[in-house]
């Protein structure tokens, strides 16, 4: 049976472990209120699903989480930081992703892991003259349904 809870635990498991590995860049869910001033550097994170097929007591979940890159390059900045930020949002893509039931007891309740390489596309340039990017991978977890 799916749990009611799943979707909000999902979703804050993922926010969570993202923030512990950002590496000091400001990080962003999709939909939080902003500061009226963008720092120079930041991430945006966003989560589309969780996907959920039941079967015979558990459930196969699926998300796909996509991390957006702005930089906003300076006259003096590093030609190369782009691509550092590229490497950190990279390595936030771990191959497990921990489960936890956050805003309840905190316990584990299972895993998600990487399915696919991470896709990195470099947008370049917009006409704001911030330099973005996406990195981006699926992830999957069997659960019990008794959770």
């Amino acid at each position: 049976m799916i749990s009611s809870k799943w979707p909000r635990w999902i979703k804050a498991s993922v926010s969570k472990h993202f923030d512990a590995n950002r590496s000091g860049i400001a990080l962003y869910i999709e939909g939080d209120k902003r500061l009226t001033t963008e720092p120079p550097e930041l991430f945006e994170q966003r989560i589309n699903g969780p996907f959920i097929t039941e079967y015979n007591k558990k459930a196969q979940v699926k998300i796909v989480i996509n991390l957006l890159i702005k930089y906003l390059p300076s006259i003096r900045s590093n030609l190369y930081r782009m691509e550092d930020l590229k490497g950190i949002a990279s390595s936030m893509f771990t191959i497990t992703i921990p489960l936890l039931k956050l805003g309840d007891d905190g316990s584990s309740f299972g895993c998600l892991t990487r399915e696919n390489n991470l896709d990195i596309i470099d947008w370049g340039l917009v006409d704001t003259g911030v330099h973005m990017a996406t990195v981006e991978a699926e992830y999957k977890g069997l659960l019990d349904g008794s959770d």
